[in-house]
């Protein structure tokens, strides 16, 4: 192993690495962790990080409305603005004439902005979504990542689940857009233009986390002190 990976590999294992064979496996496609690397019997779950998109997270509206409602307490009212926002149609389902782009929603809707990004970042709710959008993903019998990778194997940043929740959860900055923290939330595809092979992205939610490498090496240089 290069010596990022011998750097990287030493802050998942407490114990000498030399006495032991390591091995990783990549994990199965569509959920949180990419791959498992395991030594002397434990294992650790990595979500790998690279480019400059940083989407972080996807899932279906309705599923996404369904634990904002179970699990954030969300009111009918409330799922009602995030559908609003969600479509800019004027309709609840995406079944309206004419959409609109975020950009228009957000400037001639900012209390709903507003009154949704409270919610979202109440603490209690903020720790569930940071941790349903970064580490359990909408699968929990599934494990949970237990470090972000962010980079290649000659270059790489990382921190653990434990490092990025709690700086995470010290930032809530004002934003016209819908956030809870630092992670962005979109449509996947709002399909202005109503072409019909991305019409059922439209039923997506996304986030990003626009500022991953930064903060990441904000992490690092903390870390490191």
């Amino acid at each position: 192993m290069n010596d990022n990976m011998k750097k990287f590999i030493s802050c998942l294992f407490e114990f000498d690495l030399n006495k032991f064979e390591i091995k990783a496996y990549k994990y199965a496609d569509n959920y949180k962790p990419d791959i498992i690397i395991t030594a002397n019997g434990f294992s650790r779950y990595i979500s790998i990080k690279s480019g400059g998109s940083n989407s972080i997270h996807q899932e279906h509206l309705y599923s996404f409305l369904n634990f904002l409602h179970i699990e954030l307490n969300f009111t009918e009212n409330l799922l009602n603005n995030v559908k609003l926002f969600h479509f800019n149609d004027s309709t609840y389902n995406g079944s309206g004439k004419i959409r609109k782009s975020a950009n228009d929603f957000q400037m001639n809707n900012p209390t709903i902005i507003s009154e949704i990004n409270s919610s979202l970042n109440k603490p209690e709710n903020a720790r569930k979504l940071i941790d349903r959008l970064l580490f359990k993903g909408e699968y929990y019998h599934l494990p949970i990542v237990d470090y972000i990778y962010y980079g290649d194997v000659e270059k790489g940043l990382w921190a653990s689940r434990e490092e990025i929740m709690d700086y995470l959860l010290r930032i809530n900055r004002f934003s016209a857009s819908i956030h809870v923290s630092l992670l962005y939330y979109q449509s996947l595809h709002r399909n202005l233009k109503y072409d019909k092979y991305y019409e059922y992205k439209r039923y997506y939610v996304q986030f990003k986390w626009f500022s991953l490498k930064e903060d990441l090496i904000t992490i690092n240089k903390k870390r490191a002190k």
